[in-house]
């Protein structure tokens, strides 16, 4: 195969790329030089937006309904929530958490209104 600049790429190194995206996450590079990783809980998929627009507000709703003894110690009152793209799906994602350890304070929280949610490491601004 052919890339744009006119070199070829090896099957085998193609797969390599594709199976290194699947493994990592799904994210397509790490975070932007000088820029700090973030974590965020993914609570849904879909592939379509007015969907994922729906459980984001939800989800920001519900957060800020819970009572601040239903919190974890030390969760922000205003958890963001955001859909990002990524061909082929929109994926609705609460927080930016400084640290895997962050993220996993309120995932038991996230969990018992979102089941299927887990974490994923992102840029601060996906």
């Amino acid at each position: 195969m052919k890339t744009t600049t006119g070199l070829r790429v090896p099957g085998w190194m193609r797969m390599a790329c594709l199976v290194a995206l699947l493994t990592s996450g799904c994210q397509t590079a790490g975070p932007l030089s000088g820029e700090a990783p973030a974590y965020r809980v993914q609570v849904h998929l879909t592939d379509d937006r007015a969907a994922a627009e729906t459980v984001r507000e939800q989800a920001a709703s519900w957060w800020a309904a819970l009572r601040p003894d239903e919190r974890p110690p030390g969760a922000a009152n205003d958890l963001s929530a955001v859909v990002v793209w990524q061909q082929p799906y929109y994926r609705v994602r609460l927080g930016a958490f400084r640290s895997r350890d962050a993220a996993a304070d309120v995932l038991p929280t996230i969990r018992a209104q979102f089941p299927e949610a887990f974490i994923v490491r992102a840029q601060r601004d996906a």
